[in-house]
């Protein structure tokens, strides 16, 4: 370490040295997935691959938002919690990890559930991107709702909190983004068998 030599102050006595330290290192990445090793990768367009659902707690209550005109696609609709699929992570981690950083919700291992899937095209249009997802709808158990914090409230202008009644008989008919009102009508028996009240369970939740 270099130091400042001592001079004399107004005083006449000698100031004690003074140190002058190294900054400290920057904060080191939170340890991710690198995506270049030895992963295949595309060179040309391909769909991006998406994980979205239900994040349930024990009474069947999950949250959904409306994506404002902020948002980069998918404008003005009605939507559940979502994100692409990142390289080497399982679905369910990926949807996990989506929860907790977009609503503050944690998870419960081992109760993810697939429910099914669709896709969505967005093309033709003057001007602006054209998108092509393919979505896993899913859903998975979270510990309470009470921690639910709305982390991009620009992006997501109203947050509800329903059930798979609710859902069905108050917001079915609603905008929603597109196809996946026609996925949620599609797989309406297996939702009530994944969310619905009749999968409460008394399991103790683990920290």
């Amino acid at each position: 370490m270099n130091a400042v030599q001592p001079g004399p102050n107004k005083g006449g006595h000698n100031e004690p040295p003074v140190v002058q330290r190294p900054p400290p290192p920057p904060p080191q990445p939170a340890t991710t997935i690198d995506a270049t090793s030895n992963f295949r990768m595309f060179v040309n367009a391909r769909p991006y691959v998406t994980v979205i659902g239900f994040a349930m707690d024990g009474q069947g209550k999950f949250p959904i938002f409306f994506r404002s005109n902020k948002v980069r696609s998918a404008k003005n609709a009605w939507s559940m919690p979502s994100g692409l699929h990142e390289i080497g992570l399982p679905w369910w981690q990926q949807f996990s990890n989506e929860l907790k950083e977009e609503l503050n919700l944690d998870t419960i291992q081992g109760t993810a559930r697939k429910i099914g899937f669709y896709e969505a095209i967005i093309s033709g249009r003057p001007g602006e991107d054209n998108w092509h997802w393919v979505l896993l709808l899913v859903a998975i158990r979270v510990k309470t709702l009470d921690t639910l914090i709305n982390r991009e409230p620009e992006k997501h202008s109203d947050v509800r909190i329903i059930t798979a009644t609710e859902l069905f008989v108050q917001f079915i008919d609603k905008q929603w983004t597109m196809n996946l009102k026609e996925a949620l009508v599609e797989y309406q028996a297996k939702i009530f068998e994944v969310v619905g009240p009749s999968v409460v369970t008394t399991d103790v939740v683990s920290s």
